[in-house]
């Protein structure tokens, strides 16, 4: 006999005890047979119990004896107890027909449905309410209720919902509001409002300007705005463009001819912009650095690359100012890697990088660390912060 059996065996003897004894499936009216009324059960014609658990029901009217029998026995089990009454045990979940019959074959029928029910609450790891920046994701577990779960978003232009047994996951599309509603099999529900908005922190590059040798790369870093990013139409065909596969917010930048002043504008998703400007220059030194002249914000930590080419041997490398820019060499002594301290400064101030190589000769290059002065938050009618706050006190 299994465990469940075995409980419901003795949830069975406890309540038919409890009823006067018996376990039969037939009992005998105090009315000698005589109809007092219609043949009732005080039992909910739609049933729910759990498994391993029985309960009893009264049988008046009709005319005694009484009989139960259950369509699906493995599913729910019953009996008619020596005081007239409806013992009914659940043994699995699911759904069974039960007919109560008396002696002139008149049929009560009750719908009873085992389920264990939900143990926890139905609710969800996703924060009520959710904020997300466009072109995101995040995923979210469902707990409690009874599964199978069932999510769906009233706006898919905002946010679509992928859901996966008991986790799912959200997709940020555009800027704008979605409400998720969340149900069990039962009927419980609960919902999540996700905010898709901008992620705050202004779309900027570093460096800003650069001047290059002509087919010598040189690296831009773009940071905040809403990924991911693009360059706009309309690119000099004296430029090659291309976002690193690695790094989706570093731009490679190769110029092709000699020129100046080229300006390549960069897109977020929610079409905010900035941009860069080049001056592609002539000429093949010994040693030389690539940009040999660049700018950058006061406020910029973003690691900068400068390739070395035409070097022999060890390098060493040296900023002019190490309160703003530090210099390192990577193992190989083909880059040197400047970091900004991230300190600001009353006007525009140029830092020169010189790199030595193991014959003496001797590369710079000159990155201006520009005062981008004080300049307050801005936000829209709903508090979103279009642009942060750049109050840079002077050191």
């Amino acid at each position: 006999m299994s465990f469940v059996k075995y409980i419901l065996s003795a949830a069975f003897i406890t309540v038919l005890a409890a009823c006067g004894g018996g376990g039969g499936s037939a009992g005998t009216s105090s009315g000698g047979g005589v109809v007092v009324d219609a043949l009732k059960v005080a039992a909910p014609t739609a049933l729910t119990i759990a498994p391993g658990v029985a309960a009893s029901y009264a049988i008046t009217g009709g005319q005694a004896p009484y009989s139960a029998v259950s369509d699906n026995s493995t599913i729910t089990q019953v009996a008619v107890s020596a005081d007239n009454r409806l013992v009914v045990g659940g043994v699995i979940e699911g759904t069974s027909k039960v007919q109560v019959r008396d002696a002139k074959s008149t049929v009560v029928e009750l719908t009873v449905t085992v389920s264990a029910g939900p143990t926890v609450p139905l609710f969800t790891t996703a924060p009520n309410p959710l904020n997300m920046a466009p072109a995101t994701n995040q995923t979210f577990r469902v707990v409690g209720g009874k599964a199978p779960y069932v999510i769906v978003s009233d706006k898919l232009s905002v946010a679509t919902v992928t859901p996966d047994g008991t986790t799912f996951k959200i997709d940020a599309i555009a800027i704008g509001v979605a409400n998720l509603k969340i149900s069990d099999s039962l009927g419980a529900s609960v919902s999540v409002t996700v905010n898709v908005v901008t992620s705050g922190v202004p779309l900027s590059v570093s460096p800003t300007t650069a001047q290059v040798f002509v087919d010598m790369p040189v690296e831009f870093f773009i940071v905040g705005g809403t990924p991911p990013y693009r360059v706009a139409g309309g690119i000099p065909s004296v430029l090659r463009t291309v976002f690193d596969v690695n790094s989706p917010n570093k731009l490679v930048v190769t110029p092709l001819l000699v020129s100046s002043d080229l300006d390549i504008t960069i897109l977020d998703s929610q079409d905010a912009s900035t941009k860069v400007t080049i001056t592609a220059i002539a000429g093949q030194p010994t040693i030389r650095l690539s940009p040999n002249a660049l700018t950058v914000s006061e406020r910029d930590r973003t690691a900068i690359s400068l390739t070395v080419f035409g070097s022999s041997g060890v390098l060493t490398a040296f900023s002019s100012d190490l309160t703003l820019l530090s210099a390192t060499v990577s193992s190989d002594n083909k880059v040197i890697t400047v970091i900004g301290a991230g300190r600001c400064v009353g006007s525009d101030t140029t830092v020169t990088i010189t790199v030595v190589d193991a014959n003496r000769a001797v590369a710079t290059s000159a990155i201006t660390v520009k005062d981008n002065g004080n300049t307050p938050e801005i936000t829209d009618a709903e508090g979103v912060v279009l642009r942060a706050a750049n109050n840079c006190p002077l050191i």
